[in-house]
């Protein structure tokens, strides 16, 4: 059918945090884990894949782990610490993602009156989600991926009006982000494109117009730890439905 572009709301996000550590025992098929440590020897994890990489283990034959491998399940960051699904995506009205090498000058008498430059071999990545506040329309609670968020810039107090009060400080730290690219793959055998990096959200606002919707917009730029494009061919353990 030829090329094809496709529109944003194709994009879905996910910003994880890790389960339980795992390191025994067979692997759950069609899940996505984090690698903790790998056994120097015969380890059955992916070949290349270091400590805070990402993989998907395969729909049938997924890997049993031998002693010195570790990994961690990948988990939404929703409060049911389910695995990843359309139900616990990171709502957005706008994202972004750039990224940019840094240059090192070359220029010396001989360059014939022209800057020269060659790459430095250091990528920067940042970008931002834009979005709503969002509140539980019976209880008018936060929402969980609304407090994922506010609760790394703003201490945390429950007060349930009888006297009971809970205080927990902001905790800002890296959070594993999953950008699929084209949600729209789901048939066996296409291609699901994700972009997969550890960020570290930057900043946060909030608020809005008389006459507009509270936003609430976030910029991250890229944590410790590997950014990958992960293709993975779609089996029926992979499909996501809305």
């Amino acid at each position: 059918m030829g090329d094809n572009a496709k529109a944003t709301k194709k994009v879905i996000i996910w910003l994880t945090k890790l389960g339980t550590l795992v390191t025994t025992g067979p692997l759950d098929s069609s899940a996505w884990y984090v690698v903790n440590k790998r056994a120097s020897t015969g380890s059955t994890l992916p070949v290349g894949f270091n400590p805070d990489s990402t993989f998907r283990t395969a729909e049938t034959t997924p890997p049993t782990l031998i002693a010195g491998d570790e990994v961690y399940p990948l988990l939404s960051s929703s409060s049911n610490d389910e695995p990843i699904a359309f139900g616990n995506e990171l709502c957005k009205t706008d994202a972004e993602t750039s990224g940019e090498e840094g240059t090192l000058v070359t220029t010396d008498s001989c360059s014939n009156g022209y800057e020269t430059m060659i790459l430095d071999g250091f990528v920067t990545l940042s970008g931002s989600f834009a979005g709503f506040l969002k509140f539980d329309g019976t209880t008018g609670e936060l929402t969980d991926q609304t407090l994922l968020i506010l609760k790394k810039f703003f201490d945390f107090v429950t007060d349930d009006g009888a006297g009971t009060y809970t205080y927990t400080p902001k905790l800002n730290e890296r959070v594993l982000m999953m950008m699929l690219l084209n949600s729209d793959a789901t048939e066996i055998g296409q291609f699901q494109n994700w972009l997969t990096s550890w960020i570290l959200l930057t900043g946060i606002t909030i608020g809005g117009s008389l006459k507009d919707i509270q936003k609430k917009d976030t910029p991250w730029t890229k944590g410790e730890g590997p950014a990958t494009l992960y293709q993975r061919t779609v089996t029926a353990g992979d499909a996501l439905a809305p």
